[in-house]
């Protein structure tokens, strides 16, 4: 019968060779992105949300490398990872003039 574990014995090399071609092209296009939009790094208004969501993208790029090396346990980063995006969101409707609208409701 199938199993799980057979399922990760035989097809967990192609599902992880997928999901490191899709990030690869995920982090390519956002920087491709990013360098073409560079105006939009340059404002005062929410740019402790640019810097969090720098460090947000750092700290997934790190956990990318990281699931090969395994420096970091598993728990921590997801905790880091949580933290990091509750303090984007926060940031973004803390910086942003349409966030006042959102922390009103």
């Amino acid at each position: 019968s199938l199993s799980i574990s057979w399922f990760f014995e035989h097809y967990w090399p192609l599902v992880s060779l997928l999901l490191s071609i899709g990030f690869t092209i995920f982090f390519t296009d956002l920087s491709v992105l990013a360098l073409q939009a560079y105006r939009l790094f340059l404002p005062r208004f929410a740019r402790a949300h640019r810097v969090l969501g720098a460090i947000y993208l750092a700290l997934l790029l790190f956990g990318f490398a990281d699931l090969h090396s395994n420096i970091l346990p598993r728990f921590i980063f997801d905790v880091l990872l949580g933290v990091t995006g509750i303090f984007l969101t926060l940031s973004a409707a803390w910086g942003f003039p349409v966030g006042a609208a959102v922390l009103a409701v």
